[in-house]
């Protein structure tokens, strides 16, 4: 046996462990808070990097090294800070037909990031209580190809447990809260792969060519079929397909692009799913933008959670940005509470400020980039100036140690160009021009903190819809809810499953070409 001490975030834990264990597993098995793992444990993200204190491990000159890669042979002692800070909850109010009924239901969004898990009053309507963590099973990388490749591999029951164990803490703690005994019934939404994942159910088809989920059908089960307790039953809402799931099913319910003769749904994550309504008619496509929107993939990136960088932007000549402030210890997502900071460029004595920033999230990156172009540091290629005052080397600093590299600038232009390209691409099998789209709804976490000014600079979105887009929140959350409350909200979902028009992206000549020419910046 070994021992392993480990100081995180300052506190100090003993995990006793055999010889030969892998140290991110031993972390795991310990049910501490983890440092991050994008790759899935693969080494190529170096996140999960942790300071060595005593021991021995194959260290870089600063002394830091690998959690995924070390096996632990003998005793050790390391130390490293994680932010687990909570997701998005919020959303755009709506107003939700119902008839009440006694009793509380639970309405919850599976993302791939972020659990958001809501309390709701069926009397009335109302959440009386919120909660949100960091999805469990990123251990297994950050991404949904990275979940089913791991489940293809025989984790499936380790990735269910991981998502239900969670799910049944988070809802246990809630109904504790408000001295709930139990409740009725649980509605959840997600994408495809987590709804597979959620019902225990191995998605490796969805890994594969012609891409083909196990179910796409609502499901229903007693709650004792998943392992979840304080619940009698749970249902899970359809999804169209392998890449346009449940979630975006029920953010077209809920974001009120459904009051408009033309309007699109862009949830925006590491798989963007676009929805444009023309008519009566509904067309879908899903593209890869990559994990850049949700800061995995990004050197310095992290989620949009407390101590992110979630705005840059030029104040009288100088960079300055704000960090995702806390109240009482966890990240503000209704009300962000956001300090001010002075850029490492534009005031070489902030660094006592500076330094509350651990890293930067996507809407952080998207505004870093369009500051990047104002300054003339990037050119219309997205490389780097030759000479400019911003920049050191490939790396343009916000903090002294927080940091926009040349290979992030890459990351966020392939994924902007993606998303760019598949509105581009729906708006033209529609035979609609950018101008008929009434409004643009922008979901997710990304959204909530982006900026139009910097979303328009960038090309992430067609120029004529730059002043008709809106932060739409946590659509999934909020259309989970409403299917709670009334099913015919769920029979909506239903009918848009089987009514909506895939359009594949892959291979498609107008997407391909529209994908490279959005890549370069310019004069949007």
């Amino acid at each position: 046996m070994s021992t392993i001490t480990a100081i995180i975030n300052g506190e100090t834990i003993k995990i006793e462990i055999p010889c030969g264990t892998r140290l991110l597993d031993a972390l795991d098995a310990a049910h501490v808070l983890l440092p991050p793992s994008d790759c899935g444990g693969r080494g190529s993200c170096k996140k999960c990097r942790v300071k060595l204190l005593r021991g021995k491990a194959d260290t870089d000159p600063d002394g830091y090294f690998l959690s995924c890669r070390h096996i632990v042979t003998e005793d050790i002692s390391i130390s490293y800070e994680v932010c687990n800070g909570a997701g998005l909850t919020d959303s755009r109010h709506a107003d939700v037909s119902f008839r009440p009924r006694p009793g509380y239901g639970i309405a919850a969004d599976i993302g791939t990031t972020t659990l958001a898990v809501y309390l709701v009053d069926l009397n009335d309507g109302k959440v009386i209580g919120a909660a949100s963590e960091a999805n469990a099973q990123k251990l297994y990388g950050g991404d949904v190809i990275s979940r089913i490749k791991a489940a293809s591999e025989g984790h499936t029951d380790d990735l269910h447990r991981r998502i239900i164990d969670q799910c049944d803490r988070i809802i246990h703690g809630l109904l504790s809260e408000h001295q709930i005994p139990g409740a009725e019934e649980a509605c959840i939404a997600g994408n495809t792969t987590m709804q597979h994942l959620f019902a225990g159910i191995n998605p490796e088809p969805m890994g594969v060519f012609p891409f083909s989920p196990v179910f796409t059908e609502t499901k229903r089960f007693s709650a004792v079929e998943l392992g979840l307790s304080d619940i009698a039953s749970v249902t899970l809402l359809p999804s169209a397909s392998a890449f346009i799931g449940a979630d975006v099913l029920a953010g077209i319910v809920s974001s009120g692009m459904l009051k408009h003769e033309n309007a699109i749904l862009a949830d925006i994550g590491t798989n963007c799913e676009i929805i444009l309504k023309c008519g009566n008619s509904f067309f879908a496509a899903a593209a890869a933008a990559g994990p850049a929107f949700e800061g995995a993939g990004i050197e310095m990136g992290m989620p949009g959670v407390a101590h992110a960088i979630n705005k840059v932007f030029l104040h009288n000549g100088r960079v300055e940005y704000t960090t995702i402030g806390c109240s009482n210890g966890l990240p503000s997502h209704s009300q962000p509470s956001e300090a001010v900071h002075t850029s490492a460029f534009s005031d070489k004595n902030a660094g006592a400020q500076r330094s509350e920033a651990k890293g930067i999230c996507g809407s952080g990156l998207a505004d870093a980039v369009a500051v990047m172009l104002d300054l003339g540091i990037l050119d219309k290629s997205g490389a780097f100036a030759q000479k400019s005052p911003y920049h050191t080397g490939d790396k343009f600093y916000l903090s002294s140690k927080v940091y926009v590299s040349q290979k992030d600038v890459r990351a966020y232009q392939l994924a902007k160009s993606a998303v760019c390209s598949g509105i581009q691409k729906l708006i033209n099998v529609s035979g609609l021009c950018p101008e008929d789209i009434e409004k643009l709804y922008i979901a997710g976490g990304f959204g909530y903190y982006l900026e139009q000014s910097s979303a328009a600079k960038t090309g992430l979105i067609p120029p004529a819809l730059a002043s008709r887009s809106i932060a739409a929140g946590n659509t999934s959350g909020l259309g989970a809810r409403m299917c709670l409350l009334n099913p015919a909200y769920l029979s909506e979902c239903e009918r848009l499953a089987k009514e909506i028009r895939i359009v594949e992206l892959a291979g498609d000549p107008y997407f391909t070409a529209a994908l490279m020419d959005n890549m370069l910046f310019g004069d949007f």
